[in-house]
């Protein structure tokens, strides 16, 4: 790999995979779904999320799982 590549996506990789931040930033689709959820979540709605894709449901998975515990957090400290 070239030395001189400049991508936040490869400097924010770490063993488990970019961060939850870099996936957002990077993706499109999963800038909007974060931004809906959070707006359903504040309505009062409950939601379901499909894919046809095992993978991108576990990271999926792993991006709100995170994003609830910062949020439990921030509200208990």
């Amino acid at each position: 790999m070239d030395s001189s590549v400049n991508c936040s996506f490869l400097e924010d990789h770490n063993e488990r995979g970019p961060s939850d931040k870099t996936l957002i930033q990077e993706s499109g689709k999963m800038l909007f779904l974060v931004k809906l959820l959070d707006n359903l979540k504040e309505e009062g709605h409950r939601c379901l999320v499909f894919s046809q894709s095992r993978k991108m449901l576990d990271i999926i998975q792993r991006v709100i799982k995170n994003r609830v515990r910062q949020q439990c957090e921030s509200q208990s400290s």
